[in-house]
């Protein structure tokens, strides 16, 4: 299995001459100069998932297990597939087509917004969809910011998400779009799969189209950024925010030292972190994000899919926005 993707999944990228092909290759992805048509995401989403009756094995009567659902789907020759074994009375299925068809109806039809990619993970147990909305290069770098907005859907484990994230196109990396005073990801929202859930996250995403004033706004604190030094001393500050080292020896004060060291070299040394950015609070929030994204271990694993998800949606977003709140700040 690579990055999540098996046997039913379908991925589809687009805008490839422009932003380049996904990093796997994998032969289940399928690669388009231009943007992903509508109907096209339609295919990748045309699937239906069910909750389906569990029941005891023979041994144990056979009977149904009160309170407990399995969610399935068909592959192409009709055969049941599991995605997710349990869930309870109150999980209401919210297909993929749905979020598609809202999408198109509150962002798509509204706004100036393309379909980069879209796809499924897990055999169809996660799908995603991520738009373009908008472009911007902070002055000195050589590349552009782009801002996307994702939504996610997940048939167990997880719920329905959606939030607005960047990723600078040299290294991939990803910055989830900040509050005014880059706190937390106000965009962010997750919906859990119940009666209700579909209205909530049909509300939701015309509520997501009007993000447009934050983002200009997140852009001027990356130019501002970019505009403003750093010297050792103030470096040390910042870090000292985000990775305090213990007075006392042993493995964790290594360890902080450790990573404290990595974000340096990147910030003094990487390639495209030099020229007129180089040495600024943006070049330094660039490297904390390359290092969250590329080198930090994630947990149970090291796959690159699960780097990036977590780098959207889990603790080392949390860093990336620890690291652009000091920045703001200091």
């Amino acid at each position: 299995m690579s990055a999540g993707i098996m046997e039913l999944d379908r991925l589809i990228v687009g805008l490839v001459e422009r932003y380049g092909r996904a990093w796997h290759n994998h032969p289940n992805c399928e690669h388009l100069d231009n943007a992903v048509p509508f109907e096209r995401a339609q295919e990748v989403f045309d699937y239906e998932v069910a909750k389906v009756q569990t029941f005891a094995p023979v041994e144990w009567g056979g009977l149904a297990v009160p309170g407990s659902f399995a969610l399935m789907r068909r592959d192409a020759d009709g055969n049941p597939v599991v995605l997710y074994p349990s869930v309870g009375n109150r999980y209401t299925e919210i297909q993929n087509a749905e979020i598609l068809n809202w999408i198109k109806t509150s962002v798509l039809d509204e706004y100036e917004i393309s379909i980069e990619s879209i796809g499924t993970l897990l055999n169809g147990q996660k799908a995603f969809i991520n738009l373009i909305l908008n472009e911007h290069i902070v002055p000195g770098d050589i590349s552009p910011t782009i801002t996307r907005m994702m939504y996610s859907n997940s048939f167990g484990g997880d719920s329905v998400q959606a939030c607005v994230h960047g990723t600078r196109i040299v290294c991939q990396n990803t910055l989830r779009m900040a509050g005014a005073q880059g706190a937390t990801n106000e965009t962010l929202r997750k919906f859990r799969h119940t009666k209700n859930a579909s209205e909530r996250v049909e509300a939701h995403l015309v509520d997501l189209a009007g993000v447009v004033a934050q983002v200009r706004e997140h852009h001027s604190e990356l130019d501002h950024l970019a505009g403003i030094s750093m010297n050792a001393e103030d470096v040390k500050g910042i870090l000292d925010v985000l990775f305090p080292v213990p007075k006392e020896d042993g493995r964790g004060k290594t360890r902080m030292t450790n990573k404290r060291d990595a974000i340096v070299e990147l910030f003094e040394n990487k390639d495209d972190l030099q020229g007129e950015i180089a040495r600024t609070r943006y070049a330094f929030l660039n490297a904390v994000t390359d290092w969250s994204d590329h080198i930090a271990p994630v947990r149970g694993g090291d796959d690159e899919g699960g780097r990036f998800w977590d780098g959207v949606w889990g603790l080392r977003d949390n860093l990336k926005q620890d690291a652009l709140k000091a920045l703001l700040a200091a």
